[in-house]
């Protein structure tokens, strides 16, 4: 199922003209691939003739914006509803969300080019307890504006919401 590792490119032109491109190796399970055509392969009746190349889907990039601004205004917002004050909380927040963000999309992006977007979903599952682990204990620390029960519960319920909004971004087309 799927495209092989190995494996040429042909065009068959509606003149007749076929243009081939040499073996091709592709690196990861999601690629995307770009085949370049010389004028001499335009002109020529066969071989081949181009350059391909294996380039990184810039939708996995502006996903993953999209990912980072949705998780900050919801974890930032709900921070707010628990009483936390921005003055005090703010760079806590934004930096712990910023770095945990950016590990958990390079695991996730990794995982789904190399191995599909199966395998994607349950590393997403893996790498949100990670998260959820890790702001646990800098927000306890941290956030100290609050009881801990309350860093606690916001914690969880934070990277709930989030985590929900970062799955339909990451998994809708």
């Amino acid at each position: 199922v799927g495209v092989p590792n190995e494996f040429k490119i042909a065009i068959l032109k509606s003149d007749g003209t076929l243009i081939i491109s040499d073996m091709v190796k592709r690196n990861h399970f999601q690629s995307v691939m770009e085949y370049t055509i010389g004028a001499s392969a335009i002109s020529e009746k066969a071989g081949p003739n181009g350059t391909v190349k294996e380039v990184f889907p810039m939708n996995y990039i502006w996903g993953f914006l999209l990912r980072m601004i949705a998780t900050l205004i919801i974890e930032i917002g709900i921070a707010l509803l628990f009483k936390f004050t921005l003055k005090k909380s703010w760079k806590t927040l934004v930096f712990t969300n910023v770095a945990t963000q950016i590990i958990l999309n390079i695991i996730i992006i990794s995982s789904t080019i190399r191995n599909g977007q199966t395998s994607g979903f349950f590393i997403y599952i893996m790498a949100e307890l990670f998260v959820v682990t890790t702001e646990l204990i800098i927000y306890s620390k941290s956030l100290t504006e609050q009881k801990l029960l309350r860093r606690i519960v916001y914690t969880i319920i934070a990277n709930l919401i989030s985590c929900i909004a970062g799955f339909a971004l990451f998994f809708l087309p």
